[in-house]
């Protein structure tokens, strides 16, 4: 029954007629529907190898199965919908009222940030809450488990080793030709344009830095930031084909990338390949709140060659037709190609690429193979469609862990003993709302009755009707004895009583 007023009329006169009618005056009873339950559970976190700030980290909560109603800081939890919730360096308590009865199942999973350094926990724990009504209230019992077993709560694990936050870039130049003292112009681009001076052998503006290279010359750029995503371009020189390979990807943490460039003057001969082979690797990462880890993604590889025909074949387990190979992979996954001949050009292609909420980006799509080297391509799919911003818990206002509470209009909150005491009489006799639940770790202690959310609770519509109409009946039969003595003395008639 949803929160309300109830008119109860009080006033009747005797209209001379041989009637009663309504006097016009009326008194206003509100009632407040207070069935609920508010449940927590236990949130804790650890990180080995260096100290965090609160917030730093945070868990996704999804509701999974509903029997109802479900609210989360007032707001309404839906299905499949990830809640946010922050972690604290001290254990919290996740909180959720619920408005029904019935089951509720829950996943919790570590969200997995980008923090250097850091290994993330892959945990994923079940929460199941069952609410059964008890006389006028709800309760809610909690069970936590992990891999089909029971646990007291749950807790995430992270490892922190320190990483160097710099790599380098060297970009080398080979000339096939008859004459091979020609200059070669090349742009290298960063995707962080605050770098700017000199790294090395080459200098930055705005994450730019261009020179020039001759045959079997290098240029190496150190102290770049890692992580850094960066592009090698060369101007194209009439009279020559040129072939690159890793001439994108990201600046390594600790260690060098090499980008080579090779010329081949048009009227000579490429040399022959040696029968040198390399290899491809293909990675997989799912990020984001709401990313689904569990998920398989289809890849498709092409092979061409210099000329851009189609290069097929058996290679690394798989058979390439003109189409190319296809196969599967999931967040964490990787697929390595081996034994391709070096100087064929790859292209790595993600079928499910930007679709269905998430945004696809990839690092070395595409490229040519090199003796005896490995090219890497990866891809991340990230998904964040998920409301945030859940408050944490304060330890001294901590909600029952693992366990449940209801509430009734008829049940206030137990006080401590100071607070009793300072209290008027008149304060004394109103009802209070019950605080000693908080949702989550900022549950607000000022919430009153008008708060409530309506239920559609209405048992106690009948007992409302029932104290009217028995408190109408007395009245009549107090009135009827009085009106017949008025008549029988002559005196009020008429009147009302």
């Amino acid at each position: 029954m949803p929160n309300g007023e109830l008119q109860v009329v009080t006033t009747y006169g005797y209209s001379g007629s041989g009637s009663w009618e309504d006097s016009g005056d009326a008194t206003t009873i509100p009632f407040v529907n207070n069935a609920y339950a508010d449940a927590g559970f236990r949130l804790s976190k650890v990180l080995d190898g260096r100290d965090w700030a609160d917030g730093e980290f945070s868990a996704a909560v999804t509701l999974k199965e509903a029997a109802g109603q479900v609210l989360c800081e007032r707001e309404p939890v839906s299905l499949d919908s990830p809640v946010t919730v922050p972690l604290t360096r001290t254990a919290q308590t996740a909180g959720f009222r619920f408005l029904n009865e019935g089951r509720y199942v829950f996943t919790v999973a570590e969200v997995h940030g980008r923090a250097p350094g850091v290994t993330y926990d892959d945990s994923e724990y079940t929460v199941t809450a069952d609410v059964t009504l008890e006389g006028e209230k709800l309760e809610a019992g909690i069970t936590v488990t992990k891999a089909g077993e029971a646990v007291e709560g749950i807790s995430f694990e992270n490892t922190y080793r320190d990483v160097p936050t710099t790599g380098s870039l060297t970009v080398s130049k080979t000339v096939v030709a008859d004459d091979t003292s020609g200059r070669f112009h090349f742009t290298v681009t960063l995707d962080d344009p605050s770098v700017d001076g000199i790294y090395g052998g080459m200098t930055f503006s705005g994450g730019t830095a261009e020179f020039e290279l001759g045959h079997n010359e290098t240029v190496t750029a150190d102290g770049l930031p890692a992580g850094a995503g960066y592009t090698v371009t060369e101007t194209p020189a009439a009279g020559y084909t040129s072939a690159a390979a890793n001439d994108t990807g990201v600046i390594p943490a600790g260690s060098a990338v090499a980008a080579r460039f090779t010329n081949t003057a048009e009227n000579v001969a490429p040399p022959p390949a040696e029968d040198k082979t390399g290899s491809l690797t293909v990675s997989k990462t799912v990020a984001g709140v709401s990313g689904d880890r569990q998920r398989a993604w289809t890849f498709v590889v092409t092979l061409t060659d210099a000329e851009n025909n189609a290069v097929t074949g058996e290679y690394g387990g798989l058979t390439f037709t003109a189409e190319g190979a296809s196969f599967s992979l999931k967040h964490g996954e990787s697929r390595t190609i081996a034994g391709l001949p070096a100087g064929v050009r790859y292209a790595v292609t993600e079928a499910e690429a930007d679709e269905d909420g998430y945004t696809t980006s990839a690092v070395g799509a595409s490229g040519v193979i090199a003796g005896d080297e490995e090219a890497r391509a990866s891809y991340t799919n990230t998904r964040n469609d998920n409301r945030s911003g859940l408050p944490q818990d304060d330890p001294a206002d901590d909600p029952a862990d693992h366990s449940g509470s209801g509430r009734s209009p008829s049940q206030p909150a137990a006080q401590p003993e100071s607070a009793a005491a300072a209290q008027t009489d008149d304060s004394r006799e109103e009802t209070q709302p019950d605080q000693s639940l908080r949702l989550l770790a900022g549950g607000r202690s000022g919430d009153t009755l008008e708060d409530v959310p309506e239920t559609g609770d209405d048992r106690q519509l009948g007992l409302w009707l029932a104290l009217m109409f028995l408190s109408l009946a007395g009245m009549i039969a107090a009135a009827v004895p009085l009106i017949r003595k008025k008549d029988m003395t002559g005196e009020g008639r008429g009147k009302d009583e």
